[in-house]
């Protein structure tokens, strides 16, 4: 992570955690720009956010990406968003196994908690698998296997253990699985009836679904923005005249 700026220029940090899910969140109308944008001027996200990524390859990078910050201050928020890869069927590269992706996640999680205010874990989505079979035909073609990789049922069995894990260790829980099924057409979420939708990933509507569900819990969590300043004064409170005054670190 960056050095932290001092002065009027200090702002709290976010950590973003996770596999392509995370990393996508970036995308326009992503849930990781909509945390950006309402934590503007008050606090830098970091996506760190791994394209294929399980949570045994995680665990690797957790010790360095939540080593404490060289001023000692915490993160103020900290996602962990693992499950998605881990839950594809055993003879896929990315497979792990319930019981070790149980393990990993806690030992990601409990680094988290050291150097971030607030963790919240995120469970994986549920899968569209008419969607990842056309996926799988639009990619490879007379090698598609038509075996789908990937399941709902499954998906849900990893996002349990993943809330059983933020419980355990005082986290909050987005259930983004729980979440998404509770609502009938929730398919779109995942890019169903999209050109390039595959089922798993977030389409446009599934990034607002998530975005606005983590904002929606930010503010329970005693993270929300009003009670944060923000870094420099704002343009209309400026001296133009004497701005050193206003500015002055």
């Amino acid at each position: 992570m960056p050095t932290a700026l001092p002065g009027v220029l200090a702002r709290s940090t976010i950590v973003l955690f996770g596999d392509s899910l995370t990393q996508r969140g970036f995308e326009p109308e992503g849930w990781a720009a909509a945390l950006a944008h309402y934590y503007g001027r008050r606090a830098d996200v970091y996506n760190r956010g791994y394209g294929g990524y399980n949570t045994r390859w995680a665990r690797e990078l957790a010790p360095a990406l939540f080593a404490r910050p060289p001023q000692g201050q915490a993160h103020l928020l900290a996602t962990v968003w693992f499950g998605a890869n881990d839950a594809c069927i055993s003879t896929e590269r990315a497979h792990v196994p319930l019981l070790e992706f149980e393990a990993n996640l806690e030992t990601i999680v409990q680094q988290a908690r050291q150097v971030a205010r607030v963790v919240v874990v995120m469970t994986p989505p549920p899968v569209h698998g008419p969607s990842r079979l056309a996926y799988q035909k639009r990619k490879y073609g007379a090698r598609a296997t038509g075996v789908e990789e990937r399941s709902t049922e499954v998906a849900g069995r990893y996002g349990d253990v993943a809330a059983r894990v933020a419980g355990r260790h005082g986290c909050a829980l987005l259930d983004v699985h729980q979440l998404m099924l509770r609502e009938a057409d929730w398919p779109r979420y995942v890019g169903a009836g999209t050109e390039d939708g595959d089922g798993l990933h977030l389409s446009g509507a599934g990034q607002r679904f998530v975005a606005e569900k983590l904002l929606a819990l930010l503010p329970t969590l005693g993270l929300d923005r009003d009670a944060l300043a923000y870094d420099a004064p704002w343009g209309f409170e400026v001296d133009a005249n004497e701005p050193a005054a206003s500015l002055r670190a």
